[in-house]
């Protein structure tokens, strides 16, 4: 099978999964925010972001070591990779664990000199069950990815939201606040378990020996890929809950937290298509650049940052267009952060470009220059987040992501020039030039009449949409609809394979 044709494939088999992940997660948290109120939402946003900032330790640097090298090993090198997986596994367990009893207890101390909410002890302790399970699920995805497994990983999307759905609606209305936190325990923990049967059937069929006894043998890659890794996150998760510590210590900090929440995770919805692409490109440029052809290896990963710019903005300005709307669905008492919400959208334009380039740096194994970027954006955030929001709250938390990631980008953007030629980032004009208009749209919202808003907001996602689209070969576009046609006509009545 072609790349082109596995990409088509992996792409189509990432949008079905992502779109249950996101549907069930999108409703989720509506239900949640109209149960808990502003102030109880925020709540959970801390709660979460300070779970998140410990549980960053356990587990993001492992779960993309398997997925990069199971990518590249598992043909040339089967037992290599056995061994990796292991080592990842094991990592992954003993870390999360480690930082879940960390949590349970320093929870006290957190929540009553930290957070000023000393009610917040027993549902940070709570929540330190996340820890292990998301770290494991992330190694279990990681490797799934590795093995180009996206119908699975699918199917387990589609069964643990069915699952998991009701149950959050049910405990979050029965229990409040704790019931939230335990389905966000519940969420990893029953992802874990169906990750785990579909890889030992991967294990199986591939022939593939996972040899814990002797992953240790694979310890340099901890070095070499797994630890800037785990310090290009935990420069992210520790300074974003140290910028939502700063946030809710203001006067109305909790419902200030509320809304920047509501805008934060209300943006995932812009980040859907990129997610569905980056779990396809990483494996597949980890493939290619075990290969050793760096000229193809620079054509794929360029061609790669153009197309998932160029199509995240017609998203980015219909989500700015109709942000009255959206932000309406949390309920009328979020509506005071549409300002913020629209600042966040261009926020995501500048995360997913970063994340797009990002995945050339990891698949390349430069970790290390990927650490010394976040160490810049966490620096320039922090800094701005101690300047801007005692003056503007939520808004100014917003603008402070803003700055951080402009300047993280301007670095990558250079590095990848001066890395592979000018002629890589010949398409970063234009789109920087949408990416202001964009900008200034947002800053028009709340100032302007959404009639206005709404009517340039169209206009641009029309021309950007069209834009982009004429970027895509027709082949790849053919390939990709006609591998959609057929298995949507034949995914039910077809016997199941590994489809790696």
């Amino acid at each position: 099978m072609s790349l082109t044709q596995r990409f088509a494939r992996g792409v189509f088999w990432n949008l079905i999964g992502f779109a249950c992940t996101r549907l069930f997660t999108f409703i989720a948290i509506l239900v949640t925010a109209r149960f808990l109120g502003k102030q109880g939402f925020g709540e959970l946003g801390m709660i979460t972001s300070t779970v998140g900032a410990l549980g960053s330790f356990a587990g993001f640097g492992i779960g993309l070591t398997a997925n990069k090298y199971v990518a590249e090993l598992k043909e040339k090198e089967p037992d290599r990779a056995g061994r990796i997986i292991a080592l990842s596994n094991q990592m992954a367990l003993f870390s999360g664990l480690f930082f879940a009893l960390v949590c349970i207890l320093i929870a006290p101390w957190l929540a009553a000199r930290t957070l000023n909410a000393p009610h917040l002890t027993t549902l940070l302790q709570v929540g330190a069950l996340i820890i292990p399970a998301s770290a494991l699920l992330g190694v279990q995805t990681g490797t799934l990815a590795g093995f180009q497994a996206f119908r699975d990983i699918a199917w387990n999307n589609l069964r643990q939201g069915l699952l998991v759905l009701p149950l959050t609606i049910s405990l979050v209305y029965s229990l409040g606040l704790l019931g939230a936190v335990l389905s966000l325990a519940i969420t990893p923990a029953t992802g874990v378990v169906m990750a785990a049967r579909t890889l030992k059937r991967i294990y199986a069929n591939s022939g593939m020996v996972i040899n814990y006894r002797q992953g240790w043998r694979e310890k340099r890659v901890l070095w070499d890929f797994t630890l800037p890794g785990i310090l290009a996150v935990n420069l992210i998760n520790p300074v974003t809950w140290s910028a939502n510590a700063i946030l809710v210590n203001q006067p109305n900090g909790y419902s200030e937290m509320g809304l920047f929440s509501m805008a934060n995770q209300l943006r995932m919805l812009i980040l859907f298509l990129p997610n569905i692409i980056g779990m396809v490109t990483v494996p597949l440029l980890s493939e290619i650049h075990g290969k050793k052809d760096p000229g193809y290896f620079a054509q794929v990963a360029n061609l790669n940052v153009k197309t998932i710019w160029s199509f995240i903005l017609p998203a980015g300005f219909l989500a700015i267009g109709f942000s009255s709307w959206l932000v309406g669905l949390y309920g009328p008492q979020f509506q005071s952060g549409r300002p913020v919400f629209a600042l966040m959208v261009c926020v995501s334009i500048l995360t997913v470009v970063n994340g797009t380039i990002r995945q050339s740096l990891i698949s390349a194994g430069k970790m290390w220059v990927d650490c010394l970027s976040n160490l810049v954006w966490a620096s320039i955030l922090i800094v701005s987040v101690a300047y801007l929001v005692p003056k503007s709250g939520s808004k100014g938390m917003a603008l402070a992501y803003l700055i951080a990631y402009f300047f993280q980008l301007s670095m990558i953007i250079t590095f990848i020039a001066l890395t592979y030629g000018r002629a890589s980032i010949q398409s970063v004009p234009i789109l920087s030039s949408f990416s202001i208009i964009m900008l200034l749209l947002s800053a028009g919202v709340g100032n302007f009449p959404d009639k206005l808003i709404i009517s340039c907001s169209l206009f641009f996602a029309f021309l950007t949409f069209y834009w982009s689209w004429r970027l895509i070969p027709v082949q790849s576009k053919k390939l990709f609809f006609d591998d959609a046609n057929n298995r949507i006509f034949s995914w039910i009545t077809r016997p199941k394979d590994n489809n790696y």
